[in-house]
């Protein structure tokens, strides 16, 4: 599964990164082979006349057609609600159906 994570207006640090992508693996282990990739998405903006920021955290799954928009004054606690959102839409979803098989039908043959 790929995972992508972009920041916009501020700087991505490691720890930051890490944790997201600790947080996605661990929430999608049972359907890691039915998702083609998850993109994150932050941005910082700066609330005029108040100058605090306030982050917009967007997760999009695009193999099971979820997209999650979340706001929040911490960053963390704006991916922390975004990717538990996305993951409860996305759960039952991926994981309802076993991944389509990439050969033929099997036929067994009876000798009678």
């Amino acid at each position: 599964m790929r995972i992508d994570i972009r920041a916009k207006d501020f700087a991505l640090v490691d720890a930051l990164g890490d944790r997201v992508e600790q947080r996605i693996r661990f929430a999608l282990t049972r359907c890691t082979d039915r998702l083609d990739g998850v993109t994150v998405r932050i941005e910082q903006s700066v609330l005029r006349g108040e100058g605090d920021a306030r982050y917009i955290c967007e997760v999009v799954m695009a193999s099971v057609r979820v997209q999650v928009h979340e706001e929040h004054d911490r960053v963390e606690t704006a991916i922390d609600r975004a990717l538990d959102r996305a993951v409860r839409l996305a759960t039952p979803r991926s994981c309802r159906h076993p991944p389509a098989s990439k050969g033929g039908r099997l036929m067994r043959s009876r000798e009678d």
